[in-house]
């Protein structure tokens, strides 16, 4: 939907075409399929299931195109562990979006029962189980909007303030090249200086948390070593904090990011309630990649604990051998 600006102009794309290999887990029918707008054409070992033109109801707005477009589904007879190949054409000027870009979603639903076989399999699955989920999302929705529970999510990338400095998205001569090696996401932040909007592992909650002392043992917590962190909700509500040790190695002999993420763990507190959360971190996060296999470079590393690779009030070194 952002177009074709990578590959060329809309009016140069004839066709996109989507190839995988399914393979059959058990025997039965498979519907195989599509949903989009447009005509699609679809192969399975070289033979066409379907050929044929989608289109959205009379009187249909943008929104129903998007959200609910038609779906084309064919069965497929498979046996266990059969292998089919299986090639999706769209013909790209056939969609009524062309110009913006184009959608569209290739479709597997393995073989089931009828509505009802599939419940009374899903209620004995629950029944023989010693503990059972349910359609409770709105009660967890609500629980959040008012207060009850906190959404404790973080993020698990680096949301950049600009386009400044990232690495390119254009193929040449239809290559895409990945030459971050180490530097990847807020990697490439750290060592390039730069600021971005939201740093990795940033996350908002109900409450404040305040980072008090950080102590390290690398003898005592078994291969690897053992940090602890003491947190404190300095809020008036209970709140979920995910503390993350960042490790480090200016005087490093290879080349590293300036500093890595090395473990986490989360922590729940009640107000005004200080916890000590301990953090293990293997000896597989010191070690470095060299002569085809990992090893560790004896000496001094920094460490460092807080909420995000942009908030670390706490550090402290460990030197290993």
């Amino acid at each position: 939907m952002n177009g074709f600006a990578t590959i060329g102009a809309p009016e140069q794309i004839e066709r996109l075409e989507v190839s995988c290999l399914i393979r059959a887990t058990e025997a039965g029918t498979y519907q195989l399929g599509v949903t989009g707008v447009g005509r699609f054409r679809l192969l399975a070992d070289e033979t066409v299931v379907f050929d044929e033109t989608l289109t959205v109801r009379k009187g249909a707005d943008v929104g129903e195109t998007l959200m609910a477009p038609p779906v084309r589904l064919a069965p497929v007879e498979l046996a266990a562990g059969q292998s089919v190949a299986v090639r999706l054409e769209h013909h790209v000027h056939t969609s009524p979006m062309a110009g913006f870009g184009t959608f569209f979603q290739l479709v597997l639903e393995p073989p089931h029962g009828t509505d009802d076989e599939e419940m009374e399999a899903a209620v004995a699955l629950a029944a023989g189980s010693d503990v059972a989920g349910g359609q409770e999302f709105g009660h967890a929705l609500a629980d959040v909007l008012l207060g009850e529970a906190e959404p404790g999510g973080r993020l698990p990338t680096t949301w950049p303030a600009s386009e400044d400095g990232l690495p390119s998205t254009r193929p040449e001569d239809g290559v895409l090249s990945y030459t971050e090696g180490l530097f990847i996401g807020y990697r490439a932040f750290d060592r390039d200086g730069r600021e971005p909007l939201f740093p990795f592992g940033y996350g908002c909650g109900y409450t404040t948390w305040s980072y008090d002392s950080i102590t390290v043992d690398c003898e005592s917590g078994g291969p690897g070593v053992a940090v602890c962190v003491a947190v404190r909700n300095t809020g008036s509500r209970p709140g979920r904090e995910v503390v993350q040790v960042y490790a480090s190695r200016p005087d490093s002999a290879v080349e590293r990011p300036v500093r890595w993420l090395a473990g986490f763990a989360a922590v729940d507190a009640d107000p005004g309630e200080t916890v000590n959360l301990g953090i293990l971190l293997p000896e597989r996060a010191f070690q470095h990649w060299a002569d085809g296999g990992w090893t560790l470079e004896g000496g001094t590393f920094g460490l460092a604990a807080g909420s995000s690779s942009a908030s670390l009030p706490l550090a402290a070194d460990v030197t290993l051998k």
